[in-house]
Parts: structure tokens; sequence; C-alpha cells
């Protein structure tokens, strides 16, 4: 990046990125009738490792070497049936997820963590007369990508820089939806909580006017 400036000095400014990606999965789902429905159940893993290196010349930004780690072992099980004009279908899932960050050339920024959740879920679809009525509730989480874990801080140009943030935590969110059908009228209801949401912030970073823009959860 070559920036001239008539207001401020100018600026020549390298920087070279490295990632490396692996992952590894596994899924195996079981269905058997019963009563009068079916129950689905089965188990899933995956493993991934990620390599990131990034270095920079020209401005006075620290070079990066992070590895991530992250095993996810989950179990669910599904249950769905017909009753009369009903039909009803509940669900739980399990997961458990270890989770590392090494950073090589900041060692006190490295942390590990632990998570174990349950995801319940929930869905019906039937008639009251004429009306036609859906409901449903779910509980699901979003795990921050790679790109939003890393520490490395990356130049966009002389007044704004980027980074992840290695501490960030998962979104869990709760979602509920009704509803209901009558002749052409339809009537929808929905309800979203997300427990501690990703945004992205911005925030100064020294005297000179440079923003640093990482990402981070919003307390609840």
């Amino acid at each position: 990046s070559e920036e001239i400036s008539s207001m401020s000095h100018n600026a020549s400014v390298s920087s070279v990125s490295y990632n490396a990606s692996r992952l590894y999965a596994a899924k195996a789902v079981f269905s058997y009738p019963v009563w009068k429905g079916q129950l689905q159940a089965g188990t899933e893993e995956t493993v991934s490792r990620r390599t990131d290196e990034y270095a920079i010349s020209g401005v006075d930004i620290p070079a990066s070497t992070a590895q991530v780690k992250e095993d996810n072992y989950a179990g669910f099980a599904t249950y769905a049936f017909l009753l009369g004009r009903s039909q009803l279908s509940a669900g739980v899932r399990y997961e458990h997820v270890s989770y590392a960050y090494d950073d090589a050339l900041a060692p006190e920024a490295s942390l590990s963590r632990n998570y174990s959740n349950w995801f319940p879920t929930l869905s019906y679809a039937g008639a009251a007369g004429p009306v036609q009525l859906m409901f449903s509730y779910s509980a699901k989480t979003r795990r921050p990508n790679y790109a939003n874990l890393s520490s490395a801080i990356r130049y966009n140009n002389r007044y704004t820089w980027q980074s992840g943030n290695a501490q960030l935590q998962p979104e869990l969110s709760h979602n509920i939806g009704i509803t209901s059908i009558w002749k052409f009228i339809t009537l929808m209801v929905n309800y979203t909580r997300t427990d501690n949401a990703i945004v992205t912030w911005s925030s100064a970073w020294d005297d000179e006017g440079v923003v640093l823009v990482r990402p981070r959860n919003i307390d609840t």
C-alpha cells in the first residue's frame, strides 16, 4: 500500500498473511418408526485446526502467529408424529465444545474454554376449525468464525485498523414463531432473544486518530 498525503507524511506499508485450515467431520443418523411417528437420533463430530500468521512493515503494528483448535462433539434426537389433523415434532441436541487459542508471540493472550449446551426444538402444525395454526421454538448457537477470533491487527489505511477478538463468546439465540392463517389473512409473530450478541465495535487506538475496528459481545 503506497499512500501519498498532502496533509500528513507519505507511507509505504507491506503485509504478508498465511492461513492454513483443516477440518475433519463425521455424522451418523439412525431412523426408526415408533408408535405414530418417526424417531431420529444420531451423533456428529467435527475437529478443526487453523494456523494464522501475519506480519507487516512500514507501520508500528505487531506481528501475529496463532493457532486455533476446536473439537465439537454432539448428540441429537428428534421425534415427529401425526395426531389427528395435527403434526408435532420435538427434539434436543447436546453439544460439547473444546476451544483453545494459542498465541505464539503473546502467550498472555492464549486461552482455552469448554462449552456444554442443550438446544431443544419444538414445532406444531394443525388446524382449529377454519384456522391453520403453526408454532415453532428453537435454541441455536452461532460461534464466531476464525477471522473474528484472530488477534492479528490488519492495516486498512492510516486511520483504520482491523482486528479479531479471541475473547469472543458464542451467541445463543432463542427463537419463537407463531403463524395463523384464515382464508386470505395471515398473522405472523416472531420473537428472538440473543445472548452475547456479536457486533462490530470501533474504538480509538492512539492519539493520532487511528481507529481499531473489532468484534465484541454485547453484555446482556
